[in-house]
């Protein structure tokens, strides 16, 4: 396998894994899991082993769904561009892991030797995808707030030109994870790689910042340091003087500019508010 696919997904996952609506969502179901006793746990553990046992559980299983996700994003996300068809084919993709992991993690929690069968695994697999199809849409939904169907409008007086950002950027957004496409907003070098940010959240990808500024496809915009391409719809304002200033974007960040170009985004901010 392609070790960027690897890497990037690794570095998805931790993102995934920052979010904390997500470890509220994983401290409910392991309530509910731990008080309702499924699958026999009422009868053979106590209360506090039921929670020992359904968090170590969901925690092995959560994690590997994550992973198994943010890796089939990286294999699919820039050809699978249906949203739900996305969904669902990654919640399958992910349910082949996820029940070899809680086929190992449930025999070494119940005290048994593991012992692998097709029929173990079918069984397994008849419970894992149903929840991690399940699990592929809420995380994705609550990580998000929208789907890429639902143009990014952003929080200031900025909006004119962030649907023309979305649909001018089609060759760069069919690169990403489609819950991650959205309103082009800025293009930052990063190594060998270029973190892309839209109106729904950021994604690194293996390619050189030119390239990217290129694939943007004329989204109005412009280079404000030889390492940061930024949308001009994005741009809320300038702080600073030459040489120490730098640029507000809508979504909160703050991005240096050069010396060079600073005098013309403050006339290009000036004329926008005439």
């Amino acid at each position: 396998m392609n070790g960027s696919f690897l890497f990037l997904a690794l570095r998805q996952t931790q993102t995934n894994l920052s979010n904390p609506r997500l470890y509220a969502v994983f401290g409910i179901v392991v309530f509910i899991f731990a008080i309702s006793g499924p699958f026999g746990t009422l009868e053979a553990f106590s209360l506090p082993h039921r929670f020992g046992i359904w968090f170590l559980l969901h925690a092995a299983a959560w994690f590997t769904a994550i992973l198994s996700l943010a890796l089939f994003d990286q294999i699919a996300g820039k050809t699978l561009i249906n949203f739900w068809a996305h969904l669902f084919i990654g919640g399958v993709f992910a349910g082949f892991p996820v029940s070899l992991t809680t086929m190992v993690a449930e025999a070494l929690l119940r005290g048994q030797e593991f012992q692998w069968s097709f029929e173990a695994w079918g069984s397994a697999l008849t419970t894992a995808i149903p929840l991690t199809l399940a699990f592929s849409t809420l995380s994705t939904l609550a990580a998000k707030g929208q789907t890429n169907e639902k143009p990014f409008k952003p929080n200031s007086a900025l909006s004119s030109g962030s649907y023309g950002a979305t649909l001018n950027a089609q060759r760069l957004m069919q690169r990403l994870p489609v819950d991650k496409r959205g309103a082009l907003i800025s293009l930052s070098a990063a190594d060998h790689y270029v973190e892309i940010n839209t109106g729904n959240g950021k994604q690194l990808l293996l390619m050189r910042l030119s390239d990217a500024v290129t694939e943007a496809n004329g989204t109005p915009g412009r280079y404000i340091h030889r390492s940061h391409w930024v949308a001009d719809h994005a741009i809320v304002s300038i702080d600073g003087s030459v040489g120490k200033a730098k640029i507000r974007l809508i979504d909160g960040r703050t991005l240096p500019v050069s010396r060079a170009i600073t005098n013309e985004i403050r006339t290009f901010l000036a004329g926008r508010t005439q």
